[in-house]
Formats: C-alpha cells, sequence, structure tokens
C-alpha cells in the first residue's frame, strides 16, 4: 500500500503556486524600445522545479529565443532574439521581454520560440545542448522546449508602462511551449524501515545515472514543427551526473501523509519504437559526503506503462540500502586567474600520460566540487596507489590559451577510505614571482661596470625566454635592474625582457591586462634623476640597452629603449636607500592595469631602468621587480 501511494503522488504533476505575480526588472534604462510576450502554460511548460519538488515554474534567469518572420518578405524580423523573464504568474506563465533597436515593422508575422537560447541555428534547424551534467532540479537549460508557432499576429506591442502587469498579460502574443525531453524523478521511500536507505542522517548530493540509449548530448530539432523529435547529432552520453542543488534524504512518513525529496533528470527520449530498451536497466549510483550505494532497475518494469517519450515523467524508486564507505579524489575550484573561461581540464602524471580530463568545467565551477570516485571501480587499488604521493601537472583550456600548474596527491590516497579534498585554480596567463629563482647577477649590483648587451636568463628563470642585462635577482625574492650615470658624459640604461606568453595558443590574439610590483633604489641621496619605463616587444632573444655618450665634440647612442613605453617618473625622495648588493625591498608600489591590445605568444613584457640627464658623481640606480601578472580581458 506504501509503495502504491508513492508511486501515485510521483506520477502528479498538478500542484501549482498561488497566482501571486513576481516582478525581476525595473524600467530599462537603455535606448530603444521594449516589447515582450506572454509564455503561457500548463505544469508541463515550465523549466525549473519549485521547492514542493513536484511543481515547476521560470526561473528568474530563463532565457527564450524567439523568431518573428514577416508572412510578406519571409524575411526575419527577429531572429534568435533572447527574451528574459520580466514577472511570472506563478501559478502557470512568464512575460518576457526585450529591448530592440526600434520598433517592429507593421506586418503579418509568423512567431517561433524555443528554450533554451539555442547554440545555434541553421533555417528552423536548431541545435542544442542536453546537458550531461545538471543541478537536479532541470535548470539552467536542461529542460528543451519549443513552442507551438503563432501565425497571422502583427508586431509586437511596445511597452511604455511595464508597471502594468495585467495589461501586458492581454498583449497580442501569447506562446505555448512543448517539451522536448523526459523527466525522471527520483525518490528514496521507507525509512522507518531502513529498507531503501542507508546514508543515516547523510543525504544525497550526487547520482549518476545510465540508460541503454543516448540521454545526453548536442541535438537538434525543427523549431517550426512542435511535433518534432529530437535527433541526437554528437557528444552522445548513456551517463548524466546529477550535482544536486538541494541534496534529498529518504520519504519521510506520519501516518497516512508522506514527505518527499525529489531529484529530477532531464534526459533525451527513448528512441520511438526501440524495445531493445526494456532488456536493459537503469543504473544510479548515489553519493553522500561519506557513503556510497549502487541501485539497479530493470527497465522491464516500465515497458507496459512508460514509454520515457517526451513531455512525460517516469518516477524511479532508489534503493540505497547497499552501502559502501567512499573513496574518491574530490576537487575543489579555488578560482580562475587567466581571466577567460576554461572548457576542458586534463591532468597528467610524471611521465606524461593523461590521467583523467574534465570536460565539463561549467558545471565545476558553479557547483564547486567535482568528484572523481573509485568507490565501485574494481581497479581502485591499483589505480590509486599509483597516484599516491605523486605530482601531477594539471592543464587548463580556454578558447585562446593552455595554462598549467601543478597539484601533490594525498600519500594515503589509496589507504584511507575517505573523499580526498584537493584545490586547484587555473592560473594566470603569465605569472612570475620568483620564488623559483636560483639566483644570479649580471652586473646588477653596486659596481661600475657597464653593459648595454643582453644576456639570456633561462638558466636561472622558472620560465625560459627571459633575457636582460645589469641584472641580478636574489634567489626566491625579486630581481632588480641597475642604470649607471658616469660623470658629465655617459648614461648606460637597464632593460629586462620577459619569456613570451607561451601560454598563448598559435593564432590566438587577445587583449590582456598587467599588473607587477616596483621599488627603487638610488646609490646617493636625494637623487633627482631616475625614471623608468615599461612595456612590451615581440622581438624575441636578448636585446641590447639604452647607452648615450657625450664626448667634448659629439656625442654617440647606441641599443634599444623599450617599444611601446609607458615612463614613471620617480621622484627623489621615493625609495631612496644606500644598498648593499644583498639588500632588497621591503615595500613595494604596484602598477596595475596595464593593456596590451592584440597579444600574442610572440608577446614579451619588457622594463627600463632610466637616468636623466648628467650628474656630478658616477652613481647608480636600481629598479626591483616582483609578481607578475597576466590575465586575459574577456569580452
Amino acid at each position: 500500500m506504501q509503495l502504491k501511494k508513492c508511486l501515485a503522488l510521483a506520477l502528479s504533476l498538478i500542484l501549482f503556486w498561488a497566482c501571486v505575480k513576481e516582478e525581476f526588472e525595473s524600467a530599462p534604462q537603455s535606448q530603444g524600445v521594449v516589447v515582450g510576450f506572454y509564455a503561457d502554460g500548463s505544469a508541463g511548460t515550465r523549466t525549473t522545479i519549485n521547492d514542493d519538488g513536484v511543481s515547476t515554474s521560470w526561473s528568474t534567469t530563463d532565457r527564450l529565443a524567439l523568431w518573428a518572420l514577416n508572412e510578406s518578405t519571409q524575411a526575419y524580423t527577429l531572429n534568435n532574439t533572447p527574451f528574459k523573464v520580466y514577472f511570472r504568474d506563478t501559478s502557470t506563465s512568464a512575460f518576457f521581454t526585450a529591448t530592440l533597436d526600434a520598433a517592429m515593422p507593421e506586418a503579418s508575422y509568423t512567431y517561433y520560440a524555443t528554450y533554451p537560447t539555442p547554440a545555434s541555428v541553421n533555417g528552423t534547424t536548431a541545435t542544442f545542448v542536453a546537458p550531461a551534467t545538471q543541478d537536479g532540479k532541470m535548470g539552467g537549460g536542461a529542460a528543451i522546449m519549443v513552442a507551438t508557432p503563432q501565425s497571422g499576429i502583427g508586431a509586437l506591442d511596445i511597452i511604455t508602462d511595464r508597471s502594468q502587469n495585467d495589461e501586458l498579460m492581454d498583449g497580442n502574443l501569447h506562446m505555448s511551449m512543448n517539451h522536448k525531453m523526459h523527466a525522471l524523478r527520483m525518490f528514496i521511500p521507507d525509512i522507518d524501515t531502513k529498507r531503501y536507505y542507508g546514508f543515516g542522517d547523510e543525504k544525497v548530493e550526487r547520482i549518476e545515472l545510465t540508460m541503454p540509449w543516448d540521454i545526453a548530448g548536442t541535438v537538434n530539432t525543427d523549431i517550426a514543427d512542435p511535433a518534432a523529435g529530437l535527433t541526437l547529432t554528437g557528444n552522445g552520453s548513456k551517463t548524466i551526473t546529477l550535482n544536486l542543488q538541494e541534496p534529498i534524504g529518504a520519504t519521510t512518513a506520519s501516518g497516512d501523509s508522506y514527505d518527499y525529496d525529489y531529484a529530477y533528470a532531464s534526459i533525451i527520449p527513448a528512441p520511438n519504437g526501440d524495445v531493445n530498451i526494456y532488456n536493459g536497466q537503469l543504473e544510479a549510483i548515489v553519493y553522500g559526503t561519506t557513503k556510497a550505494a549502487k541501485s539497479t532497475i530493470s527497465l522491464a518494469n516500465f515497458s507496459s506503462t512508460h514509454s520515457f517519450s517526451a513531455g512525460h515523467i517516469t518516477p524511479v524508486i532508489l534503493n540505497c540500502s547497499d552501502i559502501r564507505e567512499r573513496h574518491a579524489i574530490r576537487l575543489k575550484w579555488e578560482g580562475n586567474n587567466l581571466g577567460e573561461d576554461i572548457h576542458t581540464i586534463y591532468f597528467y602524471d610524471a611521465a606524461g600520460t593523461e590521467v583523467y580530463r574534465i570536460t565539463d568545467v561549467a558545471s565545476f565551477v558553479e557547483t564547486g566540487i567535482h568528484d572523481i570516485d573509485y568507490t565501485f571501480n574494481d581497479s581502485k587499488d591499483a589505480i590509486l596507489s599509483s597516484l599516491a604521493g605523486q605530482t601531477l601537472t594539471v592543464k587548463y583550456e580556454s578558447e585562446h590559451a593552455i595554462v598549467s600548474n601543478t597539484i601533490v596527491m594525498p600519500l594515503t590516497l589509496a589507504t584511507e577510505v575517505k573523499c580526498h579534498e584537493i584545490g586547484i585554480c587555473a592560473p594566470y596567463l603569465f605569472f612570475e614571482d620568483f620564488s623559483r629563482l636560483s639566483g644570479y647577477d649580471i652586473n646588477g649590483g653596486n659596481v661600475s661596470t657597464k653593459e648595454r648587451a643582453g644576456s639570456s636568463l633561462t638558466d636561472n628563470f622558472f620560465t625560459p625566454g627571459w633575457t636582460g642585462n645589469q641584472t641580478s635577482g636574489q634567489q626566491g625574492n625579486a630581481i632588480r635592474l641597475r642604470t649607471r650615470t658616469e660623470t658629465l658624459w655617459g648614461i648606460y640604461n637597464s632593460r629586462v625582457d620577459s619569456a613570451p606568453m607561451a601560454g598563448l595558443k598559435d593564432g590566438a590574439s587577445v587583449n590582456v591586462v598587467v599588473s607587477f610590483d616596483y621599488a627603487i633604489a638610488a646609490e646617493l641621496e636625494n637623487d633627482d634623476c631616475m625614471s623608468f619605463s615599461y612595456g612590451y616587444t615581440t622581438t624575441q632573444g636578448a636585446i641590447e640597452a639604452h647607452e648615450y655618450i657625450k664626448y667634448l665634440v659629439y656625442e654617440t647612442t647606441k641599443g634599444n629603449h623599450i617599444d611601446n613605453a609607458i615612463t614613471v617618473k620617480i621622484p627623489s625622495t621615493s625609495y631612496i636607500t644606500y644598498p648593499g648588493n644583498d639588500v632588497y625591498p621591503t615595500k613595494y608600489e604596484t602598477i596595475s592595469k596595464f593593456e596590451i591590445q592584440s597579444c600574442t605568444k610572440l608577446h614579451r613584457l619588457s622594463w627600463e631602468m632610466i637616468a636623466n640627464g648628467h650628474a656630478v658623481d658616477s652613481k647608480n640606480h636600481w629598479l626591483y621587480l616582483d609578481n607578475i601578472k597576466v590575465q586575459i580581458v574577456s569580452e
């Protein structure tokens, strides 16, 4: 009797919210005209599961795409135009708006709409991604929908007062959405008898589902035909992962009343007419923080009453009685310093062999965790033993760059049964804090030597490609540039050029922002003839620094100032000390937001220490550099 009640409730979708309108946006501030339309609906036409676990509603972040085909010219006045939620009538429907450059021409239109906005469109064929990673509430575009086309409708009404919600709902365009995906609604009954639930007080936070057919991937459908099915075109997966936005527990009972927690999965419907799928099984691996269970269900139990078709919901009872202690690696997302979204993360062992790959980085970033679980892996002992204590190279790939850093795996990875947490963070496109500097001195100390020829610094740097003259660096600390002024007759500048931006891909051209710390010192007190320049170059190899010599009857200039330079004048009261060869500053200033347009992998950062004019005494000046950071500026 109890199981029948569970199934009966799981099949119900007739719980609506009260008819209260929620407004999400204020009046637009941008130029143009605001237009909108109403997406009406029954319970089956909305996107996100509500807190009651049964009813659904539009999310405030939802975007619909709208097309308006002029029936006379057969040209699109609106073409895949995104509309966002203005307010929702929380029982069933929502009103969507967009700001257009100008009012639509008066004409008769045929309107099409989809949710979410397609990845691409060719004619009336739209491409979507049925996600392999979801939040358990069918949010984030997991519920793909196509509207029933509306013909013979005029231009969208211009909205001048969006506070009149009732009037807006009477507008000239109402669209009714049709689900293209199937939903699985999962719950865990019988906490009283412990027959299905062995997690104790621990809730389920992740579910991996596997079906006999591809349930996620890239799909196409016809936006002009609401009856058309989905066609899988690539990246098919029989497994999806639910990182539950709200972890679920077991069903609780009080007399004849039941309190359910639900997790939803949006899947590509089963192939039409393929009866062989009912010879297969649904497999669910269910994870708590420290425990896991595997639940297997024969699909033969569903064949007579369920077809896993579009727009329908199948209840799934998860048996979580066979409990195992989790043995896993939990990667924790600690940030992205690259400045551009990462789409793939690769892990390599010391031999350069790829040992793991994350392709759904967006979900990883959103949830903050990514579990690599070995609980049910028969080879886990050998795999984890081979990884324990290893330093792995982690590569992060974006549209324009591939950058890397390292992580160290726990020594107890193979012996301690738990979720081993390891943080990862995408590094800067270019970074140097000189912590791995071995220390060097190429006439950079307190000496009278003059040198304009550049030298390779590769042997001293973790990142190959640095060059410079009259420069030195303290092990693990910073580097400095030394400029020499000779009494009345000569200035010998110094310069350093960084390694190139090797993290950028071949052919990539991006805008970047640079920051660095600097400090200044002089050999003599109250020196007022110092400045330094910073900029960039694409010249490779060592570069001669600028030199100026004035003789009795003529003067000469040799070497190179920095290209594209920005010069900073240093007041005589700034950071003036009597430096020793091993004395480095404790206080630095920061240059930030220095932008380089159209940066490529050949670009190098450049610094030049400059002496201005002639001095009564011969003397040295120093520029200290540390904490150099380069980020891509995302568009």
